[in-house]
């Protein structure tokens, strides 16, 4: 059994990972090709002393899919793969914290 926690934890931390570095690929694209909407943001720093608040306020843009005004490709494809990521990882949490206790 303890592969499978083991596994478990592999997973989520993967999935985390793979959801952090998407949202950096979408800041990148937004500030290189869309200033104005990067700076509606709150201009997030990328890689140092990104809030929560800022955080926020990307993943509501994406959500509420205000992305597809854009008309970006790239945007759009980050922005979807992001949604289902976001779900893996809320997937795999609940998966996790329903194993038995041993």
């Amino acid at each position: 059994m303890e592969l499978i926690t083991t596994n478990y934890h592999w997973l989520i931390l993967a999935a985390g990972c793979t959801y952090i570095l998407i949202e950096i690929l979408i800041l990148i694209r937004i500030k290189k090709y869309h200033v104005k909407t990067y700076i509606q943001l709150g201009k997030p720093n990328i890689y140092f002393n990104i809030s929560f608040k800022k955080m926020k306020m990307l993943s509501e843009y994406i959500f509420k899919r205000k992305y597809k005004s854009l008309n970006d490709q790239a945007i759009n494809l980050l922005s979807s793969l992001f949604i289902i990521n976001f779900i893996v990882v809320i997937v795999l949490i609940i998966l996790f914290s329903m194993r038995p206790e041993q």
